[in-house]
């Protein structure tokens, strides 16, 4: 059976690209760091494979989040991409509001057919 629990006390776990220095530490992190930088910066020559997808996942506290903004900030990344989004997606989330954030916060036009819907399309 499919059912939401509600939990009306659960708190905020959303997170933000901020990346607060003085509590990043290893070198590892940097190694991590450069590795999903130079993948993401590197020079596509087939454009059929254009689209690339990066999953950094693990147990909770192990530094996802933090190597995230890190690749996120690192100046490689600001110079090669015009526009970047930051979404954060917790456990309880809404699809529609998800898709309707990254379309908005890249700037894009929600109007037209569906524009306003509650459901993908």
């Amino acid at each position: 059976q499919d059912q939401k629990t509600n939990r009306p006390h659960v708190i905020d776990r959303k997170t933000n690209p901020l990346l607060e220095r003085s509590g990043v530490v290893g070198e590892k992190i940097e190694d991590d760091t450069r590795s999903l930088v130079q993948l993401l910066t590197k020079e596509v020559v087939d454009t059929s494979e254009s689209i690339m997808v990066f999953a950094i996942v693990g147990v909770g506290g192990i530094g996802k989040t933090t190597l995230s903004k890190k690749v996120f900030n690192d100046e490689a990344i600001q110079g090669k991409f015009t526009k970047k989004i930051w979404l954060s997606i917790t456990q309880e989330f809404s699809e529609v509001d998800l898709l309707r954030t990254a379309i908005t916060t890249a700037e894009g036009n929600l109007s037209g057919p569906g524009g306003g819907s509650q459901e993908k399309t």
